[in-house]
Protein backbone atom coordinates (compact mmCIF):
# COMPACT_ATOMS: atom_id res chain seq x y z
CA UNK A 1 0.00 0.00 0.00
CA UNK A 2 1.22 3.46 -0.68
CA UNK A 3 1.44 3.70 3.66
CA UNK A 4 4.28 1.45 3.41
CA UNK A 5 7.62 3.41 2.65
CA UNK A 6 9.33 6.61 3.36
CA UNK A 7 8.16 9.82 3.71
CA UNK A 8 10.60 12.39 1.62
CA UNK A 9 10.65 15.91 1.16
CA UNK A 10 12.73 17.00 -1.49
CA UNK A 11 13.78 19.84 -3.88
CA UNK A 12 14.00 18.86 -7.48
CA UNK A 13 16.27 19.96 -10.13
CA UNK A 14 15.65 19.41 -14.20
CA UNK A 15 18.58 20.62 -16.53
CA UNK A 16 19.38 23.40 -13.33
CA UNK A 17 16.31 24.99 -12.97
CA UNK A 18 13.44 23.87 -10.73
CA UNK A 19 11.10 21.58 -11.80
CA UNK A 20 8.18 23.61 -12.95
CA UNK A 21 5.51 24.41 -10.35
CA UNK A 22 2.57 22.26 -10.84
CA UNK A 23 4.11 19.34 -12.35
CA UNK A 24 2.80 15.74 -11.27
CA UNK A 25 4.85 13.17 -9.95
CA UNK A 26 3.42 9.72 -10.03
CA UNK A 27 4.42 6.71 -9.26
CA UNK A 28 3.29 3.25 -11.13
CA UNK A 29 0.10 4.51 -12.95
CA UNK A 30 -0.80 7.35 -10.49
CA UNK A 31 -1.36 4.65 -7.67
CA UNK A 32 0.79 7.38 -5.54
CA UNK A 33 0.71 10.90 -7.46
CA UNK A 34 1.57 14.15 -6.04
CA UNK A 35 2.25 17.82 -7.18
CA UNK A 36 5.34 19.98 -7.37
CA UNK A 37 4.98 22.78 -5.43
CA UNK A 38 6.74 25.98 -5.23
CA UNK A 39 10.99 25.97 -5.89
CA UNK A 40 10.59 22.72 -7.31
CA UNK A 41 9.61 20.93 -3.71
CA UNK A 42 7.84 18.07 -3.90
CA UNK A 43 6.65 15.53 -0.93
CA UNK A 44 6.54 11.73 -1.80
CA UNK A 45 4.75 9.13 1.03
CA UNK A 46 5.41 5.56 0.43
CA UNK A 47 8.61 6.18 -1.46
CA UNK A 48 11.15 3.49 -1.36
CA UNK A 49 14.61 3.11 -2.48
CA UNK A 50 14.91 2.09 -6.27
CA UNK A 51 12.15 3.61 -7.24
CA UNK A 52 11.64 5.72 -10.28
CA UNK A 53 8.70 8.45 -10.29
CA UNK A 54 7.75 10.05 -13.09
CA UNK A 55 7.82 13.94 -13.28
CA UNK A 56 5.60 15.81 -15.84
CA UNK A 57 4.53 18.96 -16.43
CA UNK A 58 3.12 19.00 -20.28
CA UNK A 59 2.62 16.88 -22.94
CA UNK A 60 5.98 16.80 -24.86
CA UNK A 61 8.91 14.60 -24.48
CA UNK A 62 10.57 17.57 -22.74
CA UNK A 63 8.14 18.02 -20.50
CA UNK A 64 9.05 15.38 -18.50
CA UNK A 65 11.74 13.73 -16.32
CA UNK A 66 12.53 10.69 -14.24
CA UNK A 67 12.91 10.66 -10.64
CA UNK A 68 15.27 8.10 -8.74
CA UNK A 69 15.31 7.69 -5.49
CA UNK A 70 18.64 6.16 -4.75
CA UNK A 71 20.13 4.34 -1.69
CA UNK A 72 22.24 7.56 -1.15
CA UNK A 73 19.28 9.74 -0.70
CA UNK A 74 18.14 7.27 1.91
CA UNK A 75 21.44 7.20 4.02
CA UNK A 76 20.92 10.41 5.09
CA UNK A 77 17.35 9.46 7.27
CA UNK A 78 17.86 11.57 10.32
CA UNK A 79 17.35 9.44 13.65
CA UNK A 80 14.50 11.78 14.96
CA UNK A 81 12.61 12.20 12.11
CA UNK A 82 11.23 9.70 9.50
CA UNK A 83 11.06 12.57 7.17
CA UNK A 84 13.95 12.71 4.94
CA UNK A 85 14.86 16.05 3.41
CA UNK A 86 17.09 16.27 0.49
CA UNK A 87 17.56 17.69 -3.19
CA UNK A 88 17.52 15.70 -6.52
CA UNK A 89 18.06 15.87 -9.91
CA UNK A 90 15.52 14.92 -12.42
CA UNK A 91 16.80 13.36 -15.72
Amino acid sequence: SPQRGQRILLTLTHKGKFVPFGALVTYKDAQNSTLVGQNGEVYLSGAQVNQYWLVKWGKSSNESCQLYLSPDLFKNKPAASNLIIDSAKCD
